[in-house]
């Protein structure tokens, strides 16, 4: 009698705390539909049971899809997502005071590791110094000449250039798990150019780049979701055209590597020009987005704030100059005294400024022009 009467009070008291806990996250989620995250105090925020619960909440809005190998890998994601937004916090109130010119926001990215997000966000390769540039490239003009008529037309560029206001812009895009960038950074310039001669909106397949590029020994070819390089893409988009992305969708950002190429069914012309920017110098870079249209270009995106960028100009002197992303240039201007590159990035409209980001010009910030350039033509 005394056991089943032990075992009536055990079985009361984990109903009443299961009851307990069930009320505390009602409260939670009532509380947070009534204060969302950016009017939280920064002492608040700091708490680490605030930490825990906007974890919690982190979870519901971006972290649904995200697959942990256990508790302790949890865990530790749980502890870059809490890193995540203290260093939100303390950015924001730096650029409250008007002593930063760039904002942060926590994102998708929030709890991935330096390393993570290396390998699936960004992973633009280093070419052997045997494809450095390929002889099959028809550059029409080196930007990185000095002459009398250079010189004349850097005194002449515009203040400001924004290409996307000529409706040949597609939407942007995510490459999600996969280390494709330089896909996405060439096509999206190619489909800007495309749209200029044709005067339609073509959307190209990333996917078919990713798979037809790559090459298992890894010698002048592109390795997938492990990375590649603009001038290769370029190169093997001289031999085959892409098709559009409705004929070869994307699926490696869900997957996470390569597919077999399905073959072409039209060959390249071979009438893509280029016209390389040599590194070094953003004037010359600069005339050639105000004169030819936007610009392949190549930065490093490993800084943990860039990763959180929500807005304004991103100007940070601790952003290394080696490069391992690509995006493209698709115009420049000035704001508040500052000049800024407008960049198109490849991590979904949740990034940045709905996909697109301004960082400071004139000072090689994250490498800008640590590599060459190219703008391409039909």
């Amino acid at each position: 009698m005394r056991f089943w009467l032990l075992l009536l009070v055990l079985v009361t008291a984990i109903a009443c705390q299961a009851e307990d806990e069930r009320n505390s996250r009602d409260h939670y989620y009532e509380w947070n539909s009534a204060s969302p995250a950016h009017q939280i105090s920064d002492s608040d925020r700091e708490s680490p049971a605030r930490l825990r619960l906007e974890w919690i909440e982190w979870r519901r809005t971006h972290g649904i899809a995200r697959i942990y190998h256990d508790a302790m890998d949890e865990e530790l994601h749980a502890r870059v997502f809490e890193e995540s937004e203290l260093l939100v916090a303390e950015h924001n109130a730096v650029f409250m005071k008007g002593e930063s010119t760039y904002e942060l926001g926590i994102n998708e990215f929030a709890d991935m590791t330096k390393e993570e997000f290396a390998k699936y966000r960004m992973s633009r390769e280093a070419v052997s110094a045997r494809r450095q540039f390929s002889d099959s490239l028809n550059v029409t003009y080196d930007f990185g000449e000095t002459d009398s008529s250079h010189s004349r037309a850097k005194r002449s560029l515009p203040t400001n250039v924004d290409w996307r206001t000529t409706g040949c812009s597609t939407p942007v895009k995510d490459q999600a798990g996969c280390g494709s960038c330089y896909a996405f950074g060439v096509l999206g310039v190619v489909e800007f150019e495309m749209c200029r001669k044709t005067g339609m909106v073509l959307d190209l397949s990333e996917q078919f780049v990713v798979d037809c590029s790559y090459g298992i020994d890894r010698s002048g070819m592109n390795s997938g979701c492990d990375g590649g390089h603009e001038v290769i893409v370029m190169d093997y988009l001289n031999v085959h055209n892409a098709p559009p992305e409705h004929q070869y969708r994307y699926i490696s950002g869900v997957t996470g590597t390569h597919y077999a190429c399905r073959s072409p069914n039209t060959p390249g012309t071979n009438k893509m020009k280029y016209t390389k920017i040599s590194s070094g110098n953003e004037l010359r870079l600069q005339e050639a987005v105000a004169a030819l249209g936007p610009a392949v270009v190549s930065m490093s995106g490993e800084n943990r704030d860039f990763q959180m960028f929500r807005g304004g100009i991103y100007s940070n002197s601790k952003c290394p100059k080696t490069v391992d992303h690509v995006v493209s240039a698709v115009g420049y201007g000035n704001g508040d005294g500052i000049d800024y590159w407008i960049l198109r990035n490849s991590w979904g409209t949740t990034s940045g400024e709905n996909g697109y980001g301004k960082i400071k010009r004139g000072v090689n910030q994250c490498g800008i022009v640590s590599d060459n350039s190219w703008t391409i033509k039909f």
